[in-house]
């Protein structure tokens, strides 16, 4: 654990090591295995994490891939090692007081476990692709699902560890939301909810993620200075906003992050991301699936235009008419005629899968002719 530079191996275990690593490190005061278990844990992330924070290239042993070997289609990301990302990261915050850890946590809840369970909460997703090429099929209630890597959602799998996961995850969140110091209270997730913490009480209120307003009502204070930190998300940019004074009951401290849907473009040494981009607002990755597509146009023959900023649910782009050829390889590039323009509809990655067969991406490819008139 002590020499390593990279998570390795089988995600979960690997992930599970590494929060009793960071739990030992603490118990003993052995900050040289600490700082060994975060400097790994920021290199798996910086090299081999997902987009939704999911963990895991290879269906082959469950385990992680080489650095950058991140294909979407075959994302593994199962739904255990999102819990065990977050048990892991939280572990770090507490023992280092970084809030950074904070924005791990709340991508892998709303883009990894928010996306598990279905609504009526009777079947699961065991891993969670990026790409569903296939349209998924509706799993019978009474069987059971021997495939763990894509496909729809099933009620029951060969191995089920995930949803007793989810469950304990669920159970325990309050523990996640805030922290508390001499000082003061710091907020690192934010959703409705009393917190009695840093000898005051805080009522919060907020629709977050899906608006970026959180109000915090002071119910109790003492009459000395406290702290109240939040915690400013790194795609809102900006540091922690840090609040100190004598507060009053009562008083409303307001904070507002921007949710503005925004282009996300991968590292180019990820091959298989390659000439992609996908769309984010706030902490939550968009998808385009199938069902809300115009009629006739499939998702395999779309391209997005990054040079138009995306809209609410929407991006713009054009429909490609790819010819049979007899062979997927050509000697020339296909002629530069402009494809149809269409609107592309994008709704949450966690919602997908929930109306039905579909299929579904989150790395859309990018419109070559806007490619080329940037650069010319």
């Amino acid at each position: 654990m002590r020499n390593g530079e990279v998570f390795h191996g089988h995600v979960v275990r690997a992930l599970y090591l590494a929060a009793g690593a960071v739990d030992v490190a603490v118990e003993t005061g052995d900050d040289e295995l600490l700082e060994a278990v975060a400097r790994q844990f920021e290199r798996t992330l910086a090299r081999r994490t997902h987009l939704t924070g999911g963990m895991g290239s290879r269906h082959l042993d469950e385990s992680y891939g080489e650095d950058f070997v991140l294909p979407p289609d075959r994302a593994y990301s199962e739904t255990c090692a999102g819990v065990a990302t977050i048990m892991l990261a939280q572990r770090l915050l507490l023992a280092t007081g970084d809030l950074r850890y904070g924005d791990i946590v709340d991508r892998v809840l709303h883009n990894v476990i928010a996306t598990a369970v279905a609504d009526d909460g009777r079947s699961f997703f065991y891993a969670h692709t990026l790409h569903q090429r296939v349209a998924t099929e509706v799993v019978s209630q009474d069987r059971v699902q021997l495939r763990f890597g894509g496909g729809a959602r099933a009620p029951w799998f060969e191995v089920s560890c995930c949803l007793n996961n989810v469950a304990r995850l669920v159970a325990s969140l309050g523990t996640y939301f805030a922290t508390e110091d001499p000082g003061g209270v710091q907020l690192h997730q934010y959703a409705p909810m009393r917190v009695e913490a840093g000898g005051m009480v805080l009522d919060v209120d907020t629709a977050y993620p899906d608006a970026g307003v959180v109000t915090v009502t002071v119910v109790e204070a003492p009459p000395t200075p406290r702290t109240l930190t939040f915690r400013i998300p790194e795609w809102a940019t900006g540091p922690e906003s840090v609040h100190r004074r004598v507060f009053k009951k009562q008083e409303q401290i307001r904070l507002e992050l921007p949710m503005r849907p925004r282009w996300t473009f991968p590292d180019p040494r990820v091959d298989a991301l390659r000439g992609c981009a996908a769309v984010e607002v706030g902490p939550v990755v968009l998808c385009a699936e199938s069902i809300d597509q115009e009629d006739g146009v499939r998702l395999d023959e779309i391209q997005v235009d990054t040079s138009v900023a995306p809209e609410v649910g929407a991006v713009k782009g054009h429909r490609t008419h790819p010819a049979d050829t007899g062979r997927p390889y050509q000697s020339r590039r296909a002629a530069a005629e402009r494809p149809d323009p269409v609107v592309i509809p994008l709704l949450p990655y966690h919602r997908w899968a929930r109306r039905g067969p579909s299929t579904m991406r989150v790395w859309l490819p990018a419109d070559p002719f806007e490619r080329v008139s940037r650069t010319v």
